[in-house]
């Protein structure tokens, strides 16, 4: 019995290094390169792509895995993150912040195993409402330091929009020397960009006013005196003879959104504006005037 199955086992290895009958080679599985998405409100379908099986013997039963904490004892795994753990390219349906090691796990159907490891990444961004106003005389200069952005897989770097009045827009801390300006109202928009080339959106960061003298006040508009303030959906300032009053509603940019004139110390502004929002309103009353910003919900 011995000698038989030795020379089985040669003329079958014969046979292989012939040609005269099929050989496979190892299974083998690539689940492609590690990746980061950029998560924004453009955001298409995601997809873990780009995986290789190569040879083995199909069909081939595929498994992704990946365990993500989600309390003290509690994970998620790949069927909570993936539309189908069993595709070779399946659908990313929830995403997470920091790095998630997904395991790509395939056997054929003699019985042969192989798996591989990706690890994906999610960059995202957090903005914050807030944001510095300052009003200064013509020729003061102003400090840029903080970013009202945060989030993204860092370290991050910064761009200021306008350009205008700015030493570098290139950073975070930046000085904006006034004298450059030539509108009264400028406000300046941030973009931020992390390590794997992921943007934010543009967010504001400061408004730079700058406080008029003499005659400049009428024209430019924001004398103080008329203590404006908001209380719900209507906008108060002082009006005690109740003067005629002219109204002008901006948007962030500076584009008119609405005038007109009243003879009250309030106006209501939920049927002024189409959309909710942070807006400014100025507000004329004799020789005075002026502006603030105010909020549509």
């Amino acid at each position: 019995m011995n000698v038989k199955k030795n020379i089985r086992t040669v003329f079958f290895c014969c046979l292989i290094i012939t040609g005269s009958t099929p050989c496979f080679s190892q299974l083998e599985v690539d689940a492609g390169k590690d990746t980061t998405y950029c998560l924004n409100s453009d955001q298409g379908t995601m997809y873990l792509e780009n995986a290789v099986i190569k040879n083995g013997v199909e069909p081939y039963t595929i498994a992704w895995e990946c365990k993500v904490p989600k309390g003290l004892y509690s994970y998620y795994t790949a069927s909570d993150l993936l539309n189908d753990t069993t595709a070779l390219e399946p659908q990313i349906r929830s995403t997470f912040g920091g790095k998630i090691k997904y395991v790509l796990n395939v056997t054929d159907s003699e019985n042969n195993y192989a798996k591989d490891s990706i690890y994906v990444r999610f960059s995202s961004y957090i903005y914050l409402t807030g944001y510095h106003v300052y009003e200064v005389n013509k020729g003061d200069s102003v400090l840029f330091y903080d970013s009202p952005i945060i989030g993204g897989i860092g370290p991050l770097t910064y761009h200021w929009e306008p350009t205008i009045g700015l030493t570098n827009p290139d950073t975070l801390v930046t000085w904006c020397k006034t004298d450059s300006l030539t509108e009264w109202w400028t406000a300046y928009d941030v973009v931020a960009t992390d390590s794997c080339g992921c943007a934010s959106d543009p967010n504001r960061g400061y408004e730079v006013r700058i406080n008029p003298t003499g005659s400049e006040e009428l024209e430019l508009g924001i004398v103080n005196g008329l203590n404006i303030r908001q209380e719900g959906t209507k906008i108060y300032f002082n009006n005690p003879h109740r003067l005629k009053a002219h109204i002008t509603l901006y948007d962030l940019n500076g584009a008119i959104c609405s005038f007109f004139d009243i003879t009250n110390d309030h106006l209501e502004i939920a049927n002024k504006l189409d959309s909710n929002g942070v807006y400014v309103v100025k507000i004329s009353v004799g020789e005075l005037t002026e502006s603030s910003k105010f909020i549509k919900l």
